[in-house]
């Protein structure tokens, strides 16, 4: 009779986690599908068109190509996208449905076998119904991020670490190798939340198996080795090539993002209490907290306590206080600690239940209830976010503390910024552009005159699912100047809906293209459109070769063109070449360079720029190769004229001469130059100009 209740309990609970999954994937689906999602912005839009490129390079069974699709963001969320556009075609709503159900559903699960472990009996539902219903888990599972399926990970590694039993056992420790390195690949952050679990069953076994054993016979040492190798093998084939430019992002992302996005410092009042206001407002809204806060304390004063629950708590002080003194902070960063932080609910509501603190039990399950529906009424709209509190403590949200939950998606940023995260990509008229635009197989350059990201990565992740060879440019320091050598410029009346270190950039760009306009007359009206902040006007170029004939000197740019038409190996002449500078920076130019082919190339060359003294010494380079490497020579068309531009930066006032020509890197040959120009090394004397020219 035991046998049979014991089984039937066990049916009955997961048929309860059953339905409630299935409950979730509908409200998922409604959400996502019928109600609709706004336009993807940032990382949402990164990651999804990461996934529809490793898609397709995963179709054309171009595997190497899979290591640099983003050398960044680790590739294992955006993979997991694959199979739903196989089945259900190419679309943000496909890819974030298809994710996010499945690392929900890997987290559900796992919760269950950890309660299991836990030796929860009765109420391991609770604990999924806590995190279903927390107000973040709902928000990111709504988006095309990556920290859910962190999450889901994390949860994974830890119930298969745990069976592992102080890596005794080598199926386990093979399986949590292996789910350790896709949690690698999901977010560098991975290690963080599980060194504590992995540390606790090494340090485990090595006490119980390895006492009186040789190194090489320690079951528990060579089991843990086989995780490490496994948990490499998995992730190397990505980490490895990209280390470098990893470690260089993530330094500057500690140093800058934190700063210019207004987190908190380290060590601040606001930073100790950042993560707090964060389980209220986004983990569990204030009745959850609450509990949350009587359940904590109790697990601390209970003197029989279990070394899991002391190693759950363990890694929530440890993972809180180590993002604490992170300068770079957002509410998702720390989603992994939900799992456990659910676990411990159910948990004390049991140790209560045997102590027969029955209506302290039943109370908090009631609580937990009503948090639950509240949250999820918010979430879907039919609540509005109450806010009970206001203090310049609180760092999010403007300082504001909610009584029910509120969204990631919806809550970060700006407050002028709700009312467009309700719009559409039909709004923001995106495929409207990019049919006037057009598809070629010539790439083409639009250069939005707006910061504003609901116009410009929708058109980059739509121009990628049309096929359509598109670069879309915003306004940053660097490219200011690219409005007047862009293909097309959308000249919007608004679009300051971005960070307001950006603002300035984008002032200086539209007053370059105003000024350019006006005097050569390069750029032809062809649309108008009305956005939800303003009207829009998108511009094409009538002609690439007619910037050079313009003589634009107006006041606040400065051009000097050059005269000269050296001609290399009788193949490529250069018909033109201009340097920009405007008022706004005197060490910032632009170079265009006009090339014209007049017989066929049959090798790829590369161009070399020097930039010399009145010796001949090199002071610096400009070397590329040719449109950034994406027209190479070879490819280049008898009469065809080749334009390309850069921005290059003068290191300091001064004559500089300018030399080039082009090489052929396999073997450093360079191509010869004609008599009149060649400075006796195969290169070709363009000129030479004072630096800058303005003062």
């Amino acid at each position: 009779m035991n046998v049979l209740h014991e089984g039937f309990k066990n049916r009955s609970e997961t048929f309860l986690l059953l339905i409630a999954y299935a409950f979730f994937a509908v409200l998922l689906y409604y959400q996502v599908f019928i109600k609709g999602i706004p336009p993807l912005i940032w990382d949402q839009a990164i990651h999804f068109m990461d996934s529809i490129k490793y898609y397709h390079t995963l179709r054309e069974l171009s595997f190497s190509s899979l290591i640099f699709v983003d050398r960044y963001y680790p590739p294992f969320p955006q993979l997991l996208a694959v199979p739903g556009y196989m089945i259900f075609g190419e679309s943000p709503e496909v890819g974030i449905f298809t994710v996010n159900l499945i690392a929900v559903g890997l987290i559900s699960y796992s919760i269950h076998k950890i309660s299991k472990i836990l030796d929860m009996k009765k109420l391991s539902f609770l604990a999924v119904f806590v995190l279903l219903s927390s107000p973040i888990v709902l928000d990111q599972s709504t988006v095309f991020m990556v920290d859910l399926t962190l999450t889901a990970m994390v949860t994974v590694t830890w119930y298969l670490l745990l069976k592992a039993e102080g890596f005794t056992s080598r199926r386990y420790s093979i399986l949590s190798g292996i789910t350790a390195g896709l949690g690698l690949l999901c977010k560098w952050t991975f290690p963080f939340f599980v060194v504590v679990p992995v540390l606790y069953e090494l340090i485990k076994g090595v006490k119980t198996n390895c006492a009186h054993k040789k190194v090489l016979k320690c079951e528990t040492l060579n089991n843990f080795a086989l995780f490490i190798l496994v948990a490499f093998v998995i992730s190397a084939w990505w980490y490895l090539p990209n280390l470098k430019v990893l470690i260089l992002a993530l330094s500057h992302n500690s140093r800058v993002s934190g700063t210019l996005e207004g987190d908190p410092e380290v060590f601040s009042l606001q930073s100790i209490l950042y993560y707090m206001w964060v389980f209220v407002n986004y983990y569990f809204g204030l009745l959850g907290f609450v509990v949350l806060v009587i359940v904590l304390l109790y697990a601390y004063k209970q003197k029989a306590q279990k070394d899991l629950t002391n190693l759950l708590l363990f890694q929530l002080v440890f993972a809180y206080v180590l993002f604490t003194l992170t300068r770079n902070k957002a509410p998702r960063f720390l989603m992994p600690l939900i799992p456990f932080l659910t676990l411990l609910i159910p948990q004390s509501v049991e140790r209560l239940l045997r102590q027969n603190k029955k209506v302290l039990s039943v109370s908090i399950l009631v609580i937990l209830g009503i948090s639950g529906i509240l949250n999820t009424l918010t979430f879907l709209g039919v609540l509005q976010p109450v806010s009970i509190a206001q203090s310049h403590l609180i760092a999010i949200n403007g300082g504001n503390l909610y009584f029910t939950g509120v969204y990631e998606s919806r809550a970060f940023g700006h407050s002028e910024w709700s009312a467009y995260l309700k719009t559409t990509e039909e709004e923001w008229k995106i495929s409207d552009i990019l049919s006037t635009i057009g598809c070629s197989s010539s790439q083409k350059r639009l250069y939005v005159l707006a910061n504003n990201p609901w116009i410009t990565w929708p058109l980059r992740y739509r121009a990628l699912l049309r096929g359509c060879n598109i670069e879309v440019i915003e306004p940053v320091e660097e490219n200011y100047l690219l409005p007047i050598t862009s293909d097309y410029v959308l000249y919007t009346e608004g679009g300051f809906l971005a960070e307001p270190w950006a603002i300035n950039h984008t002032l200086k760009a539209r007053e370059v293209f105003t000024h350019y306009t006006n005097y050569s007359g390069d750029f032809i009206k062809i649309r108008e459109f009305q956005f939800p902040d303003s009207r829009g006007v998108l511009y094409k170029r009538s002609s690439n070769y007619t910037v050079l004939l313009s003589n634009l000197s107006a006041g606040m740019i400065e051009k000097r063109c050059s005269t000269s038409n050296p001609i290399f190996g009788q193949k490529i002449e250069l018909i033109g070449l201009c340097i920009y500078q405007t008022r706004h920076d005197e060490h910032t130019l632009l170079i265009e360079y006009y090339w014209r082919t007049n017989s066929p190339v049959e090798k790829d060359y590369e161009i070399f720029v020097h930039f010399t003294n009145e010796n001949g010494d090199i002071i610096f380079q400009q070397d590329h190769q040719p449109c950034g490497g994406k027209c190479p020579t070879s490819s280049w068309k008898i009469g065809q004229i080749i334009h390309e531009a850069y921005i290059i930066k003068i290191p300091a006032q001064g004559t500089y001469q300018i030399h080039l020509g082009f090489w052929y890197p396999s073997t450093g040959e360079r191509l010869s130059v004609d008599d009149a120009h060649n400075d006796g090394y195969n290169r070709a004397l363009i000129g030479m100009y004072e630096f800058p020219f303005l003062k």
